[in-house]
Parts: structure tokens; sequence; C-alpha cells
């Protein structure tokens, strides 16, 4: 068995469920190092940060642009970098709000998409209904918002 057994996340997995369990209850990534480090166990800021987007499934920036101009690009420094295979530089995040037309029931899904130029969210949202339409009438979903949370860029490549 291995001793990290989450994978990205160098922590074990008593470790993670203890600060699973603090994050749920409300606490902050600093208290949270802060206890865990009265208890004898050191883990670095990043790893308690990585942790706790884990367990609250949050996700890099998501703060900040969640609060920027859906007109603007965003800036370098708030596109988290990330490697996969595709040769796309950009990745987009963000989840869809639908309503069931047969049942009224409202469900979110994530939804995610290449790009090789940088978009502003108002473009990925754009881009992003056109791809749904064909969904939404074959499934009787009509979606009732589209939200940005995320934007990777790939490691290695330009801006």
């Amino acid at each position: 068995m291995p001793i990290f057994p989450l994978p990205g996340l160098n922590v074990t997995l008593l470790d993670f469920n203890i600060m699973s369990g603090l994050f749920k209850s409300g606490m902050s990534a600093n208290s949270v190092q802060s206890w865990m480090s009265s208890m004898g166990i050191g883990y670095r800021r990043a790893t308690v940060q990585a942790v706790r987007r884990h367990v609250l499934d949050l996700v890099k920036f998501e703060s900040i642009i969640s609060k920027m101009s859906q007109k603007e690009k965003p800036s370098k420094w708030v596109i988290a970098e990330e490697n996969w295979i595709k040769p796309y530089r950009y990745k987009v995040f963000g989840n869809v709000e639908y309503i069931d037309g047969n049942t009224g029931e409202y469900m979110t899904q994530r939804w995610s998409m290449y790009s090789d130029s940088l978009l502003t969210p108002e473009e990925a949202i754009n881009e992003m209904s056109q791809q749904l339409v064909a969904e939404h009438y074959k499934n009787a979903l009509e979606f009732t918002s589209i939200t940005v949370r995320q934007f990777l860029h790939k490691a290695g490549a330009s801006y």
C-alpha cells in the first residue's frame, strides 16, 4: 500500500481524513495547518491548500475569476498551469445549471472546453452554449446559467 494513496496530494490517508473533517467544519487552511503542527504533523502550506481545494471542491483562483469582468481576459497570474495531451494551449472549466423539462428538477453539470486562444469569460460561455444546444433539445433541458470557474494554461506552451 502506498504511503500517499491520493493522486496529486502528498498526504497520508489518515491525515487527509483529519484535514477533511476540519475543513468541513469550517476551519481555514491556516488554522488547519497550525492545528496539524500542534499535533506534531507538519505539512507545507501548498499541500494543505491542495487538500482544502479537493475536499471543498474548489479550484485555484476561482474567487478571482468569478469577480472579474465578463469582457476582459484573465491575467496570466490567475491562470493555473497544467499538462494535458491535446494540442490546445488553454482549457476552460465551468458549471451549467439546467432545469429538466420533464421533471422540473434543477441540475448542475460541469463542463470544460479547449481553446488555442485565451478567451474572455463571455466568449467561453458563448462557445459553450453553442456546443450544448443540441444536448438541450435532445434531453428536454433548459439551461438557466453558465459560469466559468477556472482557466488553465498548458505548461510549456507560450501565452
